[in-house]
């Protein structure tokens, strides 16, 4: 699966344009440790990061099969439906903004 895709701007500028649904952040600055090895080949994975924003340390549980259809082009929102939109935005970019309060 391609991470980066070519992709033009209005002026005829080339640049790199992320795919919309892609887990670049997770993928390329966070620890992916296999657990529950017992429920093979049904086991998790434990992704373990820091948010950019905050500097926090941040983990997230997928389930092994959901991150196979990921990487094999499903939306991240259909494959983890059972994590927070906060936890999907760490994966795809490791920052989150609280939204404000009126």
């Amino acid at each position: 699966m391609e991470r980066w895709q070519e992709g033009k701007v209005q002026s005829s500028i080339t640049c790199a344009v992320i795919k919309e649904n892609e887990m670049t952040y997770a993928f390329n600055n966070c620890e992916f440790t296999k657990i529950n090895l017992d429920k093979s080949p049904n086991h998790d994975y434990l992704i373990k990061g820091e948010w950019l924003n905050t500097g926090e340390d941040h983990e997230v549980v997928v389930k092994a099969p959901d991150l196979f259809k990921y990487h094999q082009g499903e939306l991240i929102q259909n494959c983890f439906p059972y994590l927070s939109n906060k936890d999907r935005e760490f994966l795809m970019t490791g920052t989150w903004l609280e939204p404000e309060e009126e």
